[in-house]
């Protein structure tokens, strides 16, 4: 299951704190609601923009967005957090690439159906054109590599 970035901000239609509605897909694909809403960010002083969502075939869950360092500030990150088919957190959010880009990062994520993902950015530096990012990990959360 993939809620695409667009669809996730009409439902949630607000930056921050960032909502996530669970669901269990059971059978022929029916979404069963696991609860309300689940806030996924720990960090909440900027603002927290452009969530991204992936499930692999158990119903675990990864939801990645734009991070703002602070209200003043141009950095942004691409940060993440992994979550059980139940909507428990699995292990603390985490950063996987950041920017000095003030245009937005705008990430996405794929997840595999063993849990392994890949999260994509766009990154821009001064004076460059735009070009796409993106870092792999396995089901655990562990980088397989670099941000390339």
């Amino acid at each position: 299951m993939r809620i695409s970035r667009t669809a996730f901000d009409l439902l949630v239609g607000w930056p921050l704190p960032i909502l996530v509605f669970g669901f269990v897909i059971e059978g022929n694909a029916q979404l069963i609601p696991l609860s309300d809403e689940t806030v996924v960010n720990s960090y909440t002083t900027g603002q927290q923009t452009a969530p991204a969502i992936a499930a692999d075939a158990a119903g675990n869950y990864i939801v990645v967005w734009e991070s703002e360092a602070s209200p003043a500030s141009q950095t942004l990150a691409v940060r993440g957090q992994r979550f059980s088919a139940t909507g428990t957190r699995l292990g603390n959010d985490f950063q996987v690439a950041s920017s000095s880009n003030s245009d937005g990062l705008a990430p996405d994520v794929a997840m595999a159906p063993d849990g392994s993902f890949v999260v994509t950015w766009r990154e821009v530096d001064d004076g460059s054109f735009p070009r796409i990012a993106a870092r792999a990990f396995d089901s655990n959360g562990t980088a397989r590599s670099e941000p390339a």
